[in-house]
This record gives C-alpha cells, structure tokens and sequence, in this order.
C-alpha cells in the first residue's frame, strides 16, 4: 500500500472522517476500516461571517460525535469544499488557505485534501488552490465511476445541482471550475432551500396566465416545497427570508408576498403557484440533464444517482425521463434506515471519505 501521503505514524487507520467543508453547511462522514458508515452529520456554518464559524460548526459535531475529535494515527482525516467561494474571503485563494489553515489547527497534524488533479495528497503538498476550490461534487463522481462503469451523478443540495456524467468508470465533463461548469449545463445554480424564489424565472404560467413576480428576497424555493410538503425539516436549517416561523401558512404567506398579494388563506391557491414554481425549477434540471446525456452519448439504459437534500426531486426528474434512479444511499450495504436521508444528503462527504478508505484501507 502506498502510505506516502498518509498522516505521519499512522498504520492501517479505524476509522476515515470525510469533512465537506461548504459556504453554508459543515458536513461530516466517519467510516470504519471494514467499509461501513458509522455516523454522519451535518450543521449550519455560515462562513460569510467569519472562518470562526468553521471552528463552532467543527466542535459542536466534535461535541456531538467525540471520536471525529480523534487526530491519532487511528483516524484518517481528508478534506473537501466548497466554501471558499463565500464573500467572506477576498478570493478563492484565499479562502482555500485559510480553510485549510483553520483545518490544520483544528486536526492538529497533517491530514489530506482531495484535489482534481492528484487525487487525495497531504495537505502539505498543496502547490494549486485551484486543484482544491469547490472540488467536492468530483470526489462523489469519482467514486461512483470505481462502482459503476456509465451513469450521471445529480446531486441536488441546498443551493446548487451538479450533474456529472461518467463513462468506461471515468469522469466525463467540460467544466473544471464554477464559471466553466455554468457555461456547461453541469452546475445549476439552484437548490431544494436556499434559492430565492427570484431566481426561479421572473414569470410563471398559472392557469394559462403570466403572472409576473417581484425581484425581492421575500420567500426561497424552501417555502415551496413547504408547501407541497417535499420539503424536511431539517434539510431546511437556516432562517426564513422573514426571520419568521416554518409553518405551511408562513411559507404561503411569504411565496403571495412574491406576487404582490397577501395570503388569503387559500392554500389550495398557493398550492397552484408552488407547483408552477416547483415544474420550472425542475424543467431546468430536466433540460441540462437531456442535454449532458445527448452529449456524453451515454445509453438509454443508464442510471441516474440522486443525491443531496433534494434527492426525491431528482428521482421525480429520473422517472419523468424514464431513466433508472438509484439513491445514493443504496450504494452502501448495511446501512441503517435513520441514515439514509442524511448519508445522500452528505453525500460528498461520505465520497471524500469513502476515496481515502479505498486508497488506504
């Protein structure tokens, strides 16, 4: 086995803790040596206010789960992310520095970093912030692509989808940043929460009329799928655009306020505008879907892996092009039913952990 960028002194590790480190959310994925997922969690860290929010958000799950404190030889540690790109940092460069900075301070030796061009290398190695800023969404691929050999990863979390095809088990994509991504069809910037309902479209189809909506932060796509209860609870774990309560009446109340209405408690109404919001949300993941697959020329018997928050979304989306959907969760044996939501959720996390088992186990 090669131990080259393996923790100092360490032998074969207990346990490999995947740290998926993003603008609004840490999450975290442990994995025992025998291949199974032992915990995962997530939890709000809003680095726009400061990288101290990483340190709270880090010694809470520490507080929560004590062995992700571990930084023995037992315990390998390999970091992924995305919140470098928040407006907290002056540049990527320097957020992804100071990420890692905060990390090593926190895991109090060296641990590894999973990097678009050389896999997964100890943070000391680090020569290119690029390789690392917002790489987590490849580290999900990639293991898919060592389990499937053709397939498309969509992984919708709270504010943006990926989808990544792959091919003959390797990862097959145009975009190697955000902005080339975009350009792609191979990032949306639109989630299953954090998207304000704005930035859905500027006019919505409702019975046959156009009905135009204010360009104002009132209500997000979470108030949405409130409403048509798609939504848990706790894949929704920041505060409303109103600072209000998460009760179906606040959320129809905020989603009128859209269309220059107060709610006048018709949620069968309000039902109506939630669902045409909802059908052009999810026609824009469809399109980029069709087209990454006409693209990639992948076969007709392929396989969707849902993943992120909004997975049940991407399984609608699946069924409605009448391609096979496979959760992420089912990928992994002996998993427990109260991880199943949270392990697709976290999915990048339990990818970054699972490519440092698979190089180290």
């Amino acid at each position: 086995m090669d131990t080259s960028n393996q923790p100092k002194g360490s032998n074969q590790p207990k346990r490999y803790i995947g740290w998926d480190i993003g603008g609004a959310h840490l999450k975290v994925a442990q994995i025992l040596s025998t291949g199974n997922i032992e915990a995962v969690r997530q939890i709000v860290c809003p680095l726009w206010c400061g990288i101290d929010k990483l340190e709270d958000a880090y010694y809470s799950l520490c507080n929560e789960i004590p062995t992700l404190a571990d930084v023995s030889s037992n315990s390998v540690h390999v970091v992924t992310m995305t919140g470098e790109l928040t407006d907290g940092f002056n540049d990527r460069e320097q957020g992804v520095c100071s990420i890692l900075s905060t990390m090593q301070r926190l895991l109090a030796y060296s641990f590894l970093v999973y990097t678009s061009d050389r896999g997964i290398i100890n943070n000391k190695t680090i020569t290119d912030t690029a390789s690392v800023a917002s790489m987590n969404w490849r580290a999900s691929a990639e293991w898919l692509a060592v389990r499937y050999d053709e397939g498309m990863l969509v992984d919708m979390g709270s504010t943006t989808t990926d989808i990544v095809p792959f091919k003959s088990g390797r990862i097959a994509v145009r975009g190697y940043d955000d902005a080339t991504r975009m350009q792609c069809g191979e990032l949306i910037y639109s989630g299953i929460s954090r998207t304000p309902v704005m930035a859905i479209a500027e006019q919505f189809i409702i019975n046959g009329i156009s009905h135009p909506i204010m360009a104002e932060s009132f209500s997000t796509i979470a108030d949405v799928y409130r409403i048509l209860d798609n939504l848990e609870e706790d894949r929704d774990l920041y505060p409303t655009s109103d600072n209000a309560d998460k009760t179906i009446a606040s959320s129809a109340r905020r989603l009128e306020r859209m269309f220059g209405l107060d709610w006048n408690e018709d949620l069968a109404g309000t039902r109506i505008k939630a669902r045409a919001i909802a059908q052009v949300q999810q026609q824009k993941i469809r399109h980029a879907i069709v087209a990454l697959l006409q693209r990639e020329q992948l076969a007709n018997s392929t396989r969707i892996i849902g993943a992120g928050a909004g997975y049940k979304i991407v399984q609608r989306i699946a069924e409605s092009l009448g391609i096979q959907f496979i959760p992420y969760y089912r990928l992994w044996d002996n998993l427990s039913d109260d991880l199943e939501d949270i392990v697709c959720c976290c999915a990048t996390a339990v990818s970054v952990a699972a490519l440092a088992h698979l190089k180290y186990g």
